[in-house]
């Protein structure tokens, strides 16, 4: 996670190129509207499959959204940074003191916090004091304390970006999968006041 912190300053003066390049936008200013797009196809589709249990968890979560608006606010000051989005163990191969991190494909622009949603999560399900860890690892890289209160906001908001890469990846394919319920899932995720709690999915 130190390296990783490295890799973010490094790259964070480029982000406005590489979104102008086709890199997803889910930096805090763009995340309500992504929140809205979200709900909307979400909502077409459980309308079209007839699904009331789907349309009345949308209905609750739509209810979030000037808590979205005032967490994008809390935190939009700091410039954003390239965010892995799949940041786990298994995406992180270390060899001869060198760390490469791997598969990109989920890649976005966002508040440089949010690519801790993962790792984070994936620790606490060992313990806390393995998410805390993780979180000391990243601010040695960034050579600052992360502020609780900022770290909580992006991070409620990175579930907004986690629905979105889903839905981004299950509209590659044509057949179901035993991950269709994954955007709805993480998007729920917003009505939790700890997106840190401990769990795999």
């Amino acid at each position: 996670m130190t390296t990783y912190a490295g890799l973010q300053e490094q790259l964070r003066h480029r982000v406005d190129e590489l979104v102008t390049q086709g890199l997803p936008d889910a930096r805090p200013h763009a995340l309500p509207g992504v929140f809205d797009r979200l709900l909307e196809s979400m909502g077409r589709r459980a309308q079209d499959a007839g699904d009331a249990e789907t349309t009345a968890m949308l209905g609750r979560i739509a209810a979030a959204r000037p808590l979205v608006v005032d967490l994008a606010a809390s935190c939009a000051a700091r410039p954003g940074s390239i965010d892995h989005n799949d940041l786990h163990p298994w995406n992180v191969l270390t060899r001869d003191g060198q760390t490469v991190f791997l598969d990109w494909g989920d890649a976005m622009a966002a508040h440089p916090y949010a690519s801790l949603l993962v790792p984070v999560r994936i620790a606490m399900t060992e313990s806390r004091a393995t998410g805390e860890a993780v979180l000391a690892a990243y601010e040695r890289g960034r050579d600052e304390t992360i502020d609780p209160s900022e770290l909580s906001a992006v991070a409620r908001l990175a579930v907004i970006a986690r629905a979105w890469t889903w839905q981004r990846s299950l509209a590659l394919g044509t057949e179901p999968t035993d991950h269709d319920g994954a955007p709805l899932k993480w998007l729920s995720r917003i009505l939790d006041p700890n997106p840190f709690a401990a769990d795999r999915d």
